[in-house]
């Protein structure tokens, strides 16, 4: 792991060891076990966590180390929801924050993303304003209201093709109808 990525992977921990703490001292403290011992002491057992060990994964998938794919998502799709989960939510489900490629985490998470999708299968946000006869500012509004969720490879918007096709098989425009002055609608 470079030693930039280990930066990253040590500053989530400890971020996500902050917002614990916050719970914590809402919560009854017989339903705290962990007791922050300095930064140093504390990050040694955040790496060792479950958290710790599957963001190490997602870094090394995205530094290029093969990995099972089908096992590489659902430890992505674990780490998701852990980060950025419905809190409230009675069934697991997240929604990627829409800056998150901008961050250094959000560039790792997405370099490993795209690695389980095909290259072939990612497509520009202008093909998929043309498959559905919009405007681009419209394929980037529905990214805005998560409508789409994006991919980003090397910071450039992609669309992954199978997810395009699904939501094309749902997807129903609202027609307009056409009236002349000398007709009521």
């Amino acid at each position: 792991m470079t030693h930039e990525h280990l930066r990253v992977l040590d500053e989530t921990l400890w971020l996500l060891a902050q917002r614990f703490k916050e719970f914590a001292d809402v919560l009854p403290p017989s339903m705290v076990t962990l007791h922050f011992q300095g930064r140093a002491k504390t990050t040694e057992l955040l790496r060792a966590s479950d958290i710790g060990r599957s963001l190490a994964r997602i870094i090394a998938f995205a530094e290029g180390e093969d990995e099972d794919h089908e096992q590489m998502q659902a430890v992505l799709d674990d780490v998701l929801q852990m980060l950025f989960g419905e809190t409230l939510a009675r069934t697991p489900e997240y929604r990627r924050p829409p800056g998150l490629h901008k961050t250094e985490l959000g560039r790792i998470i997405y370099d490993a993303r795209v690695r389980l999708i095909p290259a072939s299968q990612l497509i520009r946000p202008a093909s998929v304003a043309r498959l559905f006869s919009v405007s681009l500012q419209t394929i980037f509004d529905w990214v805005e209201d998560a409508t789409l969720q994006p991919e980003y490879l090397q910071a450039k918007t992609r669309f992954d093709r199978v997810q395009i096709l699904d939501f094309r098989r749902r997807y129903q425009p609202r027609k307009r109808k056409l009236t002349t002055p000398d007709q009521t609608p």
